[in-house]
């Protein structure tokens, strides 16, 4: 039995709120507390992780291909995945706590080597999840309301939709307080930008755990992971104007290591485990006293597939 993993991330806008900005780590104690190391009169970005507590979201396809399934001129996702192995037979509606499982039988490829996986699901997906900092934090209002604010050490997302681009509008969709919340809301996140800085429908990611390339938005054989916008007839969405339709993100992943499929493989798992992350970017000026600044979170999904 061979046990295949794939991190499958969610790629947002990672937007500097000062400029010029370095990136710094941000690190949990041995509290289990988030700590920024800050520099005065240096302006620094920080990728903050924390636990997703619940999920709840849609498997449309997973699947695997002999060879990059883009090409310069792909406009359709049905097109391109043609030349794939769709692993389900139908969709997978996923709700997990943190640390429940859920199991899903699969049709096993036809043999063959294969270097690439794909994931095609809903760009609307729920989810919970609580970071706690050192520090205090300036986060929203908990509402959609246009630059309101709060602060405090305990941040989470909110129960509203917003979408990857609401940045870009001035709005934080988060609420940081003094005190744990008892109870953490189901926020939704509308999956409608992969551009870095920028809004883009098509973009590419260098490696795991990393910002969109800047300036790359070109479809990539190379790279580690392509992130693709589609709409309800999974017609590439390339137009900021249209973003709006936004149904499904189709995800196209590098495998380090090709998979061979022989006629003695039959079965195959979908398997998922809720040991998820959600990540935000936290800005922070160069000016110590100042609070530093809580952006859009978003969110990563785990699958494993198991071959007999």
């Amino acid at each position: 039995m061979t046990k295949l993993s794939f991190r499958i991330f969610t790629v947002s806008c990672l937007v500097i709120l000062f400029a010029p900005s370095a990136y710094a780590s941000c690190l949990a104690t041995q509290t289990g507390e988030l700590e920024i190391t800050r520099v005065a009169g240096q302006n620094l970005v920080a990728v903050c992780k924390g636990d997703v507590i619940r999920k709840v979201t849609q498997v449309t396809q997973i699947g695997l291909c002999a060879e990059f399934p883009l090409t310069e001129n792909s406009n359709t996702a049905s097109q391109s995945l043609n030349q794939c192995q769709n692993l389900l037979s139908a969709p997978v509606d996923i709700n997990l706590s943190v640390g429940s499982s859920i199991a899903v039988e699969a049709q096993a490829p036809a043999p063959g080597l294969y270097q690439f996986f794909y994931q095609l699901a809903p760009a609307r997906g729920q989810y919970s999840a609580l970071w706690k900092f050192s520090q205090a934090i300036i986060g929203g209002d908990g509402t959609q309301n246009i630059g309101a604010s709060q602060s405090g050490s305990w941040c989470f997302p909110a129960s509203f939709e917003y979408t990857t681009s609401t940045i870009f509008d001035g709005i934080r969709p988060n609420v940081c307080v003094d005190t744990e919340p008892v109870n953490l809301p189901l926020s939704t996140l509308f999956f409608n930008n992969v551009g870095y800085s920028d809004w883009r429908g098509v973009t590419s990611v260098a490696a795991p755990d990393t910002p969109p390339l800047e300036r790359q938005y070109e479809i990539n054989s190379e790279v580690f992971q392509n992130v693709i916008l589609l709409d309800s007839d999974l017609t590439f969405i390339e137009d900021e104007a249209n973003k709006g339709n936004t149904e499904y993100v189709l995800v196209i992943q590098k495998l380090s290591d090709p998979i061979q499929i022989t006629e003695s493989n039959k079965n195959m798992t979908f398997e998922t485990t809720l040991t998820d992350k959600a990540r935000v970017s936290v800005g922070c000026s160069g000016d110590l006293n100042t609070s530093c600044v809580l952006n859009t979170p978003y969110t990563s999904t785990t699958i494993n597939l198991i071959l007999d």
